[in-house]
């Protein structure tokens, strides 16, 4: 009993520290302009959440060694979800605001003017999908489960995240995000199903790297 205390409480304060410092990078994103600042907050997130949830990351891992074949396919089909969650999304913005740039398709697009393209893509890429797995699927979904019906913390999971890629306050960023909340859900489902963190981080990754390159491919134009 007392071991599984200390356990719960182990991993109560591990899901604090890492929230707190998650809100802080995103706070402190809100007040600077320098991307090195912003870069370096998800580089640091992301290190010390595998350091944290290690155990997760090392179960999932060994989780498609040993069914590789499956947890592939369950990728394959997490990335179609992703995105017809994503073409639906975007369907109420495509009818009330069809000329409307998202801020954060257009911040991405400053920073790869400005940066090397290689490190922003391996960065926004690879690390920054990791560290919002974490965030938002291991600790919002995968450790409230247990404590609340799944249903909850798959909704708090997607509004959240939509919330995230939200940088301006307006009715069509707003309208914009809900693109974001979809995938949101339909990763936390995804999470819910297989609680292994390197599937969402998978297809989060794979999601990311085609939309970046593709941005890199019309800025080199």
């Amino acid at each position: 009993m007392i071991q599984e205390r200390t356990a719960e409480h182990s991993g109560l304060l591990k899901c604090a520290i890492f929230t707190a410092l998650f809100v802080a990078r995103y706070i402190i994103s809100k007040f600077t302009d320098s991307y090195v600042i912003k870069l370096s907050g998800y580089v640091i997130l992301a290190v010390v959440g595998i350091i944290l949830f290690r155990e997760d990351f090392l179960t999932g891992l060994k989780d498609f060694k040993e069914k590789p074949f499956k947890n592939t396919i369950w990728i394959f089909v997490g990335l179609i979800a992703n995105y017809i969650a994503q073409m639906l999304g975007a369907i109420p913005e495509n009818i009330f605001y069809p000329d409307y740039s998202n801020a954060n398709t257009v911040g991405v697009m400053n920073a790869m003017k400005v940066l090397s393209p290689f490190l922003y893509i391996s960065i926004m890429g690879i690390i920054g999908p990791i560290a919002e797995e974490i965030m938002f699927r291991l600790i919002l979904v995968d450790k409230l489960r247990n404590r609340i019906p799944w249903v909850i913390p798959v909704i708090i999971s997607g509004v959240l995240f939509g919330a995230y890629h939200m940088h301006v306050v307006n009715v069509p960023e707003f309208v914009s995000c809900f693109s974001h909340v979809m995938s949101g859900v339909v990763l936390a489902i995804i999470m819910v199903r297989k609680r292994n963190v390197i599937i969402t981080s998978g297809i989060h990754i794979i999601f990311n790297l085609y939309a970046l390159l593709t941005y890199a491919f019309m800025l080199s134009r």
